[in-house]
């Protein structure tokens, strides 16, 4: 199966489940650039946010499965959060919806990276898009 579709099935899944906007999703999960990405969000003039917290390792083995934490509690009635990475195919990894008064605005989820790049989360509030950026720095392969 190729990865374009069981990234759609996972989209869609996610957009049955009401976590994910599943038609912006697909839409935007082929562009190759963060920027692109970011506009077709309607976020091109985000803010970089103090209160948005994002923690991910510096390094990781190649194809390693990276453990990255976004927790945007501190974020004026955050309602959705978007997470892109520079340097792959596709610069969406997630986007999550938070409807209000439901769950607080803390994702935690790996993601396989194949090289070392900038991660940009996004996170639309009261107050419009806010953003912080954290960077894997290197990707090392194992010597088996």
């Amino acid at each position: 199966m190729k990865r374009r579709t069981v990234l759609g099935h996972a989209l869609c899944s996610g957009a049955a489940l009401g976590m994910i906007d599943g038609a912006r999703a697909l839409a935007i999960a082929d562009e190759r650039s963060m920027a692109a990405t970011q506009a077709s969000l309607g976020a091109t003039d985000s803010s970089l946010a103090a209160t948005l917290r994002v923690d991910v390792p510096s390094s990781a083995w190649t194809g390693a499965m990276v453990p990255v934490r976004i927790d945007a509690r501190r974020v004026h009635a955050a309602r959705r959060i978007v997470m892109l990475r520079d340097a792959h195919q596709s610069a969406l990894v997630a986007s999550v919806e938070f409807p209000e008064g439901g769950l607080p605005p803390v994702v935690s989820l790996p993601i396989r990276l194949a090289r070392p790049c900038r991660l940009r989360v996004l996170v639309l509030s009261s107050m419009g898009w806010v953003h912080q950026d954290a960077q894997v720095e290197s990707i090392e392969s194992l010597d088996c």
